[in-house]
């Protein structure tokens, strides 16, 4: 089965003080799916969150890292397109739009699970997928 891991799973798997990093990190190691998206997404977590102190460098760095031990995948303009076209019929809106490019980047690439701290950001935008906390 292949998993998928949000961008909230990589910035866990960076933080080598944080409770969560051996699971996440295993996930990474693993060789599990991400989308772009989820990296720049950690890279902007890793780097302006005040409270973790990363300089932008060590933030570019801890992403790459995670990034060399992952299948990526991106959506392209069609299917960015399809996606915005069927967002309002689906209820997604705001915020919840970025999970919504995740679980459709899940399925692209063939995954059946998805790791996130943020379980109830997924069960609206991917109710098809197994989502699983970290």
């Amino acid at each position: 089965m292949k998993v998928f891991l949000d961008a909230s799973v990589l910035v866990e798997a960076a933080l080598f003080n944080s409770t969560k990093f051996e699971v996440a990190d295993a996930l990474v190691q693993s060789g599990a799916c991400t989308s772009i998206h989820a990296l720049a997404e950690a890279y902007a977590t890793l780097s302006g969150d005040k409270r973790l102190k990363i300089n932008p460098h060590d933030a570019a760095e801890m992403v790459l890292n995670c990034a060399s031990k992952l299948q990526t995948g991106i959506l392209d303009e069609s299917e960015t397109l399809a996606l915005i076209e069927n967002a309002p019929s689906r209820g997604i809106s705001g915020g919840s739009f970025y999970d919504a490019i995740h679980a459709e980047t899940a399925r692209k690439m063939g995954c059946s699970k998805i790791h996130t701290l943020n379980e109830n950001h997924f069960r609206h935008v991917a109710p098809d997928l197994e989502i699983a906390p970290l």
